[in-house]
């Protein structure tokens, strides 16, 4: 693969290298934040996957600050970047969650029990 091989938008489409940069003037960022906790999730752009045979990873989620601080998860489309946005705040904030089953938990159970991202 050659390095112009790596870059996305925000829908997922390849793009070229001033592609990404134009795309990078909009930036999209969901940042949650409580006391001295931050939760930032962004569009890479870049991907950060493992190769040829797997979809682009562009999207990622940080935790700065508390007891999950520095905590990461990385996507591969938006709608999963929103959705780990929801629940890695709500872990980081000690919050509960719905279950995929319907069922209110901790979130930071929730989190273990994903490792699909």
């Amino acid at each position: 693969m050659a390095v112009s091989d790596f870059y996305y938008d925000i829908d997922g489409n390849w793009t070229t290298l001033e592609g990404w940069v134009q795309g990078q003037k909009d930036k999209w960022q969901l940042k949650t934040e409580r006391g001295d906790v931050l939760v930032s999730t962004v569009h890479l752009g870049i991907d950060h996957g493992l190769g040829e045979n797997s979809p682009p990873i562009i999207f990622e989620t940080m935790v700065f600050g508390g007891e999950l601080s520095d905590a990461q998860w990385r996507y591969c489309t938006k709608e999963q970047a929103i959705e780990g946005h929801g629940v890695l705040s709500a872990a980081a904030f000690g919050t509960k969650v719905w279950g995929v089953d319907g069922v209110v938990r901790d979130a930071i159970l929730e989190l273990t029990k994903n490792d699909a991202y």
